[in-house]
């Protein structure tokens, strides 16, 4: 079985994000031949991945180019954005497979289903697949994953080292922010947090990545403030494995790749956001919950800085989700193939 992915942008976050990590664990974890094409420039490093980099100024010059790639593969899977998967229905008439990044309201199913004709969609939650069943598409959910080989504890000479080439003091406990800096993130509720913070304790350091509208909040200069910008996916984890804690102050998320990545590096989460992340992850205490204002966050850092065996024990609980739940890489992959092997076998009965 061949694999076709489409996804004209692989950089970024969210369903980029899970499209880039398919990507590398169908190289890491199987054989299939997948052919890419995207307008990033990555190198996989797997003998099994063809990645084809397409510049938008130039996609309707290679349409024929492109039609002869996805035609050479068994199934294609466009992860991200209905527009996407119309132009590769305009030009493939093979089984196709939609992932969670496809727009779900209800014009776009409808257009969908007119339209565009999927073999399959895979969603990120039960509720989604449902809306797509309602409407007679097969479907099923699988929540996303983190790559555990990458995203890990790492040991106490890491961490050290770390914080050393960062100048930050090693009695410092270290409050970690990562994502948009807008108000639906909570990069304001942050911002003010920080001052609460170190009204009550003088033990603290923030650290934030990203970038948006409310970046001036974090370039004052501040000295208890590291302000880094964009950082690479990548790189992330040196500055999960450095934080104590990880502060997601958002107003809603479905999922949360910033928790899930820093659980995984054994630093608990403090989150404010409903959304179907309460639903998936709020019955197991994967992470802490506080009302999104700072007083009631800064509570929550303190609960856990001041009581060490209950932090040991959110991230011991944290970490064995992920292995329970099946949200490891390896087991993303294996979900994946089963569905690409259903619509490969429906070719021929």
């Amino acid at each position: 079985m061949r694999i076709g992915i489409f996804c004209y942008n692989l950089q970024g976050v969210g369903p980029r994000n899970r499209a880039k990590n398919l990507i590398r664990g169908l190289g890491k974890y199987t054989n299939y031949e997948v052919e890419v094409i995207t307008n990033s420039e990555i190198d996989f490093n797997y003998e099994n991945i063809n990645a084809r980099s397409v510049d938008l100024r130039s996609v309707l010059a290679k349409i024929d180019e492109i039609s002869k790639t996805l035609k050479k593969t068994d199934i294609v899977h466009v992860p991200v954005n209905f527009y996407q998967a119309l132009f590769v229905r305009s030009i493939y008439n093979g089984p196709l497979v939609l992932g969670a990044g496809i727009q779900h309201e209800k014009v776009y199913r409808i257009l969908t289903k007119y339209l565009i004709h999927p073999s399959y969609i895979i969603e990120t939650h039960p509720k989604v697949e449902k809306l797509w069943k309602k409407d007679g598409f097969k479907s099923t959910f699988v929540y996303p994953a983190v790559d555990t080989e990458v995203f890990r504890p790492y040991n106490e000479d890491e961490i050290r080292e770390i914080k050393d080439k960062l100048g930050i003091p090693s009695e410092k406990n270290v409050i970690l922010y990562v994502g948009r800096l807008e108000k639906f993130k909570g990069a304001d509720i942050f911002y003010r947090l920080t001052k609460v913070a170190l009204n009550m304790r003088r033990d603290l350091f923030f650290i934030v990545i990203g970038d948006g509208e409310l970046k001036h909040l974090f370039t004052s200069g501040n000295q208890d403030i590291l302000y880094l910008g964009y950082v690479k996916n990548d790189d992330l984890p040196r500055y999960y494995n450095i934080a104590d804690v990880t502060v997601v102050p958002s107003k809603s998320e479905s999922f949360s790749f910033v928790s899930l990545e820093s659980v995984a590096c054994g630093t608990p989460v403090i989150t404010t956001a409903e959304g179907t992340i309460k639903i998936i992850f709020g019955k197991k205490q994967v992470y802490l919950w506080a009302n999104r204002d700072p007083s009631s966050i800064v509570e929550k850092i303190n609960l856990l800085l001041d009581n060490r065996e209950f932090y040991r024990r959110q991230v011991k609980r944290s970490l064995e989700f992920i292995k329970v739940e099946g949200l490891t890489l390896d087991r993303f992959v294996e979900k994946h193939i089963e569905v690409y092997k259903k619509v490969f076998k429906g070719l021929d009965t």
